[in-house]
């Protein structure tokens, strides 16, 4: 019985495959398709005999091919990558994201680039730029990721010879093109996009426009009329914030656990100079001493590397220029993004 089926099968199947009449590719082909997809030879000579010469479904069956070949290495490691950050059209919201790879060699691909690049402008036409909050590598995140990678486009994006539909679809024949796995690992956004809001950005490392090792961003508000001083102030702030890394914005924004550490420690070290000293002496003297102690941790009280004038801190360079402005300056805060850190 067991014999009778089998062979009944293999008769079907030599039945199927001799009514294809598999036609020869040519030459010129597979070319054309080389040509169209990218793909290797071999492959479009097997996707062209496979579909009788006909060039679009060998495209389709390509395409059929390089979504399998990407689920296959879904599972496999990758701690390599790139940080991409794109403004929104018109907008002071910029949107942040992290898309992993393999190795470093096919970070620095352009395949891959454009792929980030498709990646970022679509994200950026998001209606609801806030809503995009996907900060951690939580377990669950990926999967929310891929649902909104997954939602259809209202244009359809050509990559490498293929019309995809969706973001998802693209990262998956990027996969297939490069043989390794792609991870988009986080998405977000950063600022407020109001009136007075103004938002810069310093990326490191520089792989492709808006595209780097590492980034940040900063943003700064003020009611003053001169943007376009106000945006490279901001740039400056960025580039400021990544090389010299502060921890807090403010005095305030210190925890007073750690607060209370850094006087404790100032106190042990000025006991001689304060001894027999009146209680609001020793504040000041204390005071003068902590601010000294949190000139790496605090960004307010750093000094302004980027600016010519040595030796003023980032908060009496701000006041200078309020002056020039005519209007207060108050940094909202900043985010540094780096390939494989939270």
């Amino acid at each position: 019985m067991f014999v009778a089926s089998a062979l009944t099968q293999t008769v079907q199947r030599a039945s199927y495959l001799a009514s294809r009449s598999f036609a020869k590719a040519s030459i010129a082909q597979i070319k054309e398709l080389r040509n169209l997809t990218g793909s290797s030879i071999d492959d479009c000579k097997k996707a062209l005999e496979a579909e009788n010469g006909d060039m679009d479904l060998a495209r389709e069956y390509l395409k059929k091919r390089g979504m399998a070949i990407a689920n296959k290495k879904s599972g496999r490691d990758a701690s390599e990558g790139v940080i991409a950050v794109k403004f929104a059209k018109g907008q002071e919201t910029a949107v942040i994201a992290e898309i992993n790879c393999e190795t470093d060699f096919v970070a620095k691909n352009e395949i891959f680039l454009r792929y980030v690049d498709i990646l970022m402008s679509n994200l950026t036409q998001q209606p609801n730029l806030s809503q995009l909050n996907f900060r951690t590598y939580e377990s669950g995140v990926e999967e929310e990721i891929n649902k909104l990678l997954s939602k259809p486009l209202t244009n359809k994006v050509n990559l490498e010879g293929h019309e995809c539909g969706d973001l998802f679809e693209a990262k998956q024949l990027t996969i297939s093109k490069l043989q390794e796995n792609i991870k988009v690992r986080r998405i977000f956004s950063f600022g407020q996009s109001t009136a007075s809001t103004v938002a810069g950005s310093y990326l490191h490392m520089t792989l492709a426009e808006g595209i780097a090792k590492s980034a940040c961003l900063v943003e700064l508000e003020s009611a003053a009329q001169n943007k376009q001083v106000l945006k490279d102030l901001a740039n400056n702030l960025a580039m400021q914030v990544l090389g010299s890394r502060p921890e807090y914005l403010r005095r305030e924004d210190v925890p007073q656990d750690v607060l209370a550490q850094h006087i404790e420690r100032v106190k042990e070290a000025m006991q001689n100079a304060i001894k027999n000293k009146p209680q609001n002496v020793v504040e000041k003297m204390v005071e003068g001493k902590l601010k000294k102690q949190l000139e790496e941790s605090v960004l307010y009280f750093q000094e302004y590397i980027v600016s010519n004038d040595s030796g003023k801190t980032v908060e009496e360079f701000l006041k200078e220029q309020e002056k020039a402005l005519g209007s207060p300056i108050k940094i909202n805060g900043f985010q540094i993004v780096e390939v494989g850190t939270q």
